[in-house]
């Protein structure tokens, strides 16, 4: 995967996508660099949808995952690993045909 974040070295905060300036620090800090978003990561939150909107088929499984980077992503889910699914659960995030961020237990 090579999805692109940015670095602050004033706060050392990631984020993503990558940005010019930092969104805590403010456009004065103008020191940004880029690194790798990564392709691991470790599940900070995540919720399990029987009734997901539209368009997405039950059961729909979201996590905000915090990368090897330091960037926290927004993640849709394996539906076969929901019984080992669990906070700080080590995962593998890969950029899906749909543009959308996938992970799976790792």
């Amino acid at each position: 995967m090579t999805e692109i974040a940015s670095r602050c070295s004033e706060c050392n905060r990631t984020i993503y996508p990558a940005r010019s300036f930092c969104p805590y620090c403010g456009p004065a800090i103008d020191i940004i660099e880029e690194i790798p978003l990564g392709s691991e990561g470790t599940i900070l939150s995540y919720t399990i949808s029987q009734m997901p909107p539209e368009g997405f088929e039950p059961p729909l499984i979201l996590a905000l995952i915090e990368t090897s980077s330091g960037a926290t992503i927004l993640c849709h889910g394996d539906k076969d690993a929901i019984s080992s699914l669990e906070v700080g659960c080590s995962v593998i995030i890969q950029k899906g045909s749909d543009g959308l961020f996938h992970f799976t237990e790792k």
